[in-house]
């Protein structure tokens, strides 16, 4: 695939494409529904300002961080149809 001219982005990361994504975490809000325009480079931006890291280049810089779909000060959201789970079935 032929690689985008650089100002193709142009700084705005609702340019590209939105993505459908799926996130699965025991911090995850549970049924939320996101209303950011994010693309595959917000997961980046979210791994970069979980663990304090430098933005790469302008295109994470300005993305969203995907915080809206996690809630760490909740209690962790327990797997269903686990092992724990199985055990107490028997």
């Amino acid at each position: 695939m032929a690689q985008r001219p650089a100002d193709a982005f142009n700084g705005n990361p609702s340019a590209l494409a939105r993505e459908f994504r799926v996130v699965i975490s025991p911090y995850a809000k549970q049924g939320h529904i996101s209303h950011q325009e994010n693309s595959h480079v917000s997961l980046v931006k979210f791994c970069e300002t979980t663990f304090g890291l430098a933005p790469l280049d302008q295109r994470d810089n300005v993305s969203h961080r995907m915080s809206d779909c996690f809630d760490f000060a909740q209690r962790r959201l327990r797997r269903r149809g686990g092992a724990a789970d199985k055990k107490r079935a028997l």
